[in-house]
């Protein structure tokens, strides 16, 4: 149960869930974390034990069968006198949990929140696709996931509800963010009339943390560019493999004085408060929230088109969208926020009302509610 966009848009359903109908919840998952005790506060949370680790020396061929089976038994043990009208799957990557249910599963729900490249490392081989497509509905965070599913994956389009992640308003008020910036600015060593993009998340090749490198020191090449700094907020302590990567990426493109990075903390919203603008550099994401994040604290978005999903929350008012991994391009759109700031506040504002509007829990609560009833209805 890490703290993932996929785990916080569960929490917060159940939450809902909880709040708007007469529903007993129980939570398996494969792993502790720092969401557990938030989950135990609103459900029974059971913790699945690692497998053995004899099967994962069995080689390849056998392993397959024996850990299904492990978890089938698993499984059945922890449900043990308990009957469940629905099972609501979170992710692609639960597929062996789908599977060990057997022939006759109560109703499946699936929520999908990968794209091809990851699908393709979750979903490995025919059967796993086949507990895919077994699902009764399947919940596609985004238009971009939904197409991957059906002329990828054989789902069919009638079974699938395309329902947009939604986020929290978490964002202080005006005069709290401005005490914030200066504060983290200076902690950070930022000055303070500097113009500040950000990223958030995970370090690594799909996130695009080498992209965001690349683009920081491209608009130091650029023509009066040196008032533009780059902060990254999110992957692990130093010391870590993809934050020793990092750190000499850094190093060797000479961006010390102009790039920092923060390792994953729960309060994200004080660092949002440091940046003019948000950087959402990922090869591939299906609807991130952290894009979301970023617009509630009325930063405008700069992405990739053909990356996910967000370029149909940006829509050309909530930031700009360049042409995928063209840097250039990328580094274009930064500057053009970096020298109209009312640009910028006007394109952040438009994306804080959408966000208010269109991605908060009660606005897709509902629509959630109504594809578990077409679930318990199609069974």
């Amino acid at each position: 149960m890490s703290r993932n966009g996929a785990s916080l848009l569960l929490l917060q359903m159940l939450r809902w869930l909880k709040q708007h109908g007469n529903f007993q919840i129980d939570v398996v998952s494969d792993g502790h974390g720092p969401l557990v005790e938030d989950f135990r506060a609103i459900a029974s949370v059971t913790i699945v034990s690692s497998m053995p680790y004899p099967i994962r020396l069995l080689p390849s061929r056998w392993a397959r069968p024996v850990a299904s089976a492990w978890l089938r038994a698993k499984l059945r043990a922890l449900t043990l006198g308990r009957r469940y009208d629905l099972v609501y799957a979170n992710t692609a990557a639960v597929w062996p949990y789908v599977a060990a249910l057997g022939d006759r599963p109560p109703p499946l729900i699936w929520h999908i929140h990968e794209l091809p490249y990851a699908l393709g490392l979750t979903l490995p081989d025919d059967g796993a696709r086949g507990a895919l497509r077994a699902a009764n509905r399947v919940v596609a965070v985004s238009r971009a996931v939904a197409q991957a599913l059906s002329s990828g994956y054989a789902v069919r389009p009638e079974c699938i509800d395309q329902i947009y992640g939604f986020v929290p308003d978490e964002a202080p008020s005006l005069a709290i963010r401005a005490e914030l910036r200066a504060k983290v600015r200076h902690q950070l060593g930022l000055p303070e009339d500097a113009f500040v993009v950000g990223g958030c998340g995970g370090l690594g090749w799909r996130k695009g943390t080498d992209l965001f490198l690349q683009i920081a020191r491209l608009a130091q090449r650029a023509d009066g560019a040196q008032r533009v700094h780059f902060l990254w907020v999110g992957g692990a302590q130093c010391g870590s493999p993809e934050a020793m990567q990092f750190d000499f990426d850094v190093k060797q493109l000479g961006l010390e004085a102009v790039c920092c990075r923060v390792p994953a903390t729960a309060d994200v919203s004080a660092y949002y408060c440091a940046m003019d603008a948000f950087a959402l550099t990922s090869r591939e994401d299906p609807f991130p929230l952290v894009a979301l994040e970023a617009a509630t604290h009325r930063l405008p978005v700069v992405c990739f088109a053909m990356a996910g999903g967000t370029p149909e929350f940006v829509a050309g008012d909530a930031g700009r969208v360049v042409p995928y991994l063209n840097l250039t391009a990328f580094v274009a759109a930064l500057r053009e926020l970096a020298c109209q700031p009312e640009l910028g506040a006007r394109l952040g504002e438009a994306g804080r009302q959408r966000v208010l509007r269109e991605h908060s829990i009660d606005a897709q609560g509902p629509r959630l509610l109504r594809s578990v009833e077409r679930c318990l209805e199609a069974a």
